[in-house]
């Protein structure tokens, strides 16, 4: 096929002109990439050697196999001045004094989230699975009882979204299926961005351990002692409802749920179960493992003092 032949225009030449500028100053390994607005200081200082637009723009580009190719010759312009912004930048760690200017810059000085600790004590927060919110577990006082509430913030936002009360004081919060779960001593409080909630009750059981680390459902291990000491395993959905429940015998070293799966560190093994708490896999002789993590694909790590290890089952 027959070549073509293209003259650029200057008014088309914005883009390839900053990059053919860019192109003059020789790229070196400890250069990085920041954030724009942590520059912004930094370039207005003046600087040891001046980078300016060139009066004239020339190039050819050949492409797609020699059958295009480009030529440019036009005159710059440069109506707001010839000098360019630069700074010279070096990779280091980050300081409290970076943070403060970056935020001075962003926010320009207005906080984006306010607490009142005179009137409620934060405890923890967490944001949601799609990253658009915030819930803060805070406790009062309302008539000389402690309560508990979870403040829930757009993170576009300074206003409050909702004010949801809980049952009981929180000991852990998390989300589970798209929605915050809170375990308190009483309950598993799962809320909405809108502030409604739905409770899964402990019936005067205690919370031995719980998994509310962003899987499809929640799981419990609550101890009755009033019942001879029953050790009670769960598998709980965002309504609130008990998918399913088994009666433990062994001591339980660990718990944790992620995707379909909930794995369960006893003493002496490792069991996998379904949400429906039926076994999937047993790994025997796991007595160096203190601690299991669920994964969604299935599998599980376990961690001891020394070491990790990942079973595949």
């Amino acid at each position: 096929m027959k070549k073509k032949t293209m003259r650029m225009l200057s008014a088309a030449l914005a883009v390839t002109l900053l990059s053919g500028c860019g192109a003059a100053q020789t790229n070196t390994p400890a250069e990085t990439s920041v954030n724009q607005a942590m520059l912004l200081e930094k370039s207005a200082q003046p600087q040891e050697s001046a980078y300016t637009f060139p009066e004239k723009f020339t190039g050819d580009w050949t492409g797609q196999e020699g059958k295009l190719t480009i030529h440019a010759d036009a005159q710059v312009v440069a109506e707001l001045g010839t000098a360019l912004p630069t700074a010279t930048v070096e990779p280091r760690e980050f300081t409290q004094e970076d943070v403060d200017n970056l935020l001075k810059v962003l926010l320009k000085g207005e906080p984006l989230y306010g607490f009142n600790s005179a009137q409620k004590y934060l405890m923890t927060a967490a944001v949601s699975e799609n990253g658009n919110y915030m819930a803060a577990a805070a406790m009062g006082q309302d008539g000389g009882s402690f309560t508990s509430s979870l403040q829930i913030y757009k993170l576009t936002s300074d206003a409050l979204q909702a004010d949801a009360a809980l049952s009981g004081g929180v000991y852990e919060l998390g989300t589970v299926d798209g929605r915050f779960c809170a375990a308190t001593d009483k309950a598993l409080c799962f809320v909405k961005a809108d502030g409604s909630v739905r409770t899964y009750d402990y019936q005067g059981a205690n919370l031995a351990r719980c998994s509310i680390n962003g899987g499809k459902f929640a799981a419990v291990l609550l101890e009755n002692y009033s019942s001879g000491g029953l050790t009670h395993l769960a598998t709980v959905n965002t309504a609130g409802e008990e998918i399913a429940a088994l009666t433990v015998d062994s001591q339980v070293l660990d718990l944790s749920a992620a995707g379909r799966y909930v794995a369960v560190l006893y003493t002496s093994s490792l069991v996998i179960y379904d949400r429906n708490l039926r076994q999937c896999a047993v790994l025997e002789d796991v007595n160096f493992a203190r601690r299991v993590l669920m994964r969604s694909d299935g599998s599980a790590v376990l961690a001891g003092t020394n070491s990790a290890s990942l079973y595949l089952p």
